[in-house]
């Protein structure tokens, strides 16, 4: 329940994953979630949920949610700003 650390950690595993694109796609997933459903911080989710699915191969199985989430993430907070 160290969020703060994970993020951390996570955030670690995405600058050295630079040739396993699963781990680092799985690494941006993982920290969106943190602040989606732990923070409650929309902003940031929805950046790492777009990271997510920039580089995650669409044949893995949470692709089709990570990139609907984050079509939907990125919509809310363009109008959370205005």
């Amino acid at each position: 329940k160290n969020y703060e650390e994970s993020i951390k950690f996570l955030n670690e595993s995405i600058q050295t994953s630079t040739q396993n694109i699963v781990q680092k796609s799985y690494s941006y997933l993982k920290i969106a979630e943190i602040y989606y459903y732990q923070f409650s911080d929309f902003e940031n989710a929805a950046l790492y949920y777009d990271s997510a699915v920039q580089i995650m191969p669409p044949k893995i199985k949470y692709y089709a949610d990570t990139k609907e989430k984050a079509e939907v993430l990125g919509e809310y907070v363009k109008y959370l700003k205005m």
